[in-house]
């Protein structure tokens, strides 16, 4: 169906409550009419494909890119626990996604984002801190051991940094993007500073 889509649907027996019926409001082998109208709805993605992060976008982000692992993002986010208490909060930190943050969770969430997404995570104990759990830590509260968490994330922005050698000794970090699409070539003569 599409959004504000109305629709009849038919019930068979076999398909609803069957020979027993639901007494005393629905009798034995009754064919069951529902009149459905679609109303809006917010996508969740499951970003790991096992139940362990969903993703529910509050606010849309901007282009196409997303982050990767050698990349390094800033985030501001919430953490709250499955009765709402408040564990972490962070109003900007900058971090290497293929080192992480606070939990697994924000490394795999953020390579699914683009620069001012806003999202809500539901995550599960295995990207979280599992049976362990997470002893309080300065201003941050204790997590108890096999703990959902619900986080509020906030990609604010990133620094692309690529690997120049293949062994990963050099690498770059774009600290601000340069002008139009040509590059050096081998013989040029450069003036700069460093």
């Amino acid at each position: 169906m599409k959004k504000g889509k109305n629709a009849l649907f038919t019930i068979p027996p076999a398909l609803a409550y069957g020979a027993s019926g639901s007494p005393p409001t629905i009798p034995p082998n009754a064919t069951l009419q529902f009149n459905v109208e679609l109303l809006p709805w917010t996508s969740v993605k499951d970003i790991c494909k096992d139940g362990g992060i969903f993703k529910k976008i509050l606010k849309e982000g901007e282009g196409w890119e997303n982050p990767k692992d050698p990349d390094e993002v800033l985030v501001k986010y919430e953490v709250l626990l499955e009765d709402g208490k408040a564990v972490a909060k962070s109003d900007g930190v900058e971090f290497s996604i293929r080192e992480g943050h606070y939990c697994p969770a924000l490394s795999k969430a953020v390579k699914t984002m683009k620069k001012g997404e806003k999202v809500i995570l539901t995550v599960k104990p295995q990207y979280g801190f599992g049976e362990k759990g997470k002893p309080t830590d300065g201003d941050e509260g204790a997590v108890p051991q096999n703990a959902t968490l619900q986080i509020t994330l906030e990609l604010v922005s990133w620094k692309t940094v690529s690997e120049v050698t293949d062994d990963k000794k050099v690498v770059k970090k774009i600290l601000s993007e340069g002008q139009g699409y040509e590059r050096l070539n081998e013989e040029a003569v450069v003036k700069g500073d460093y």
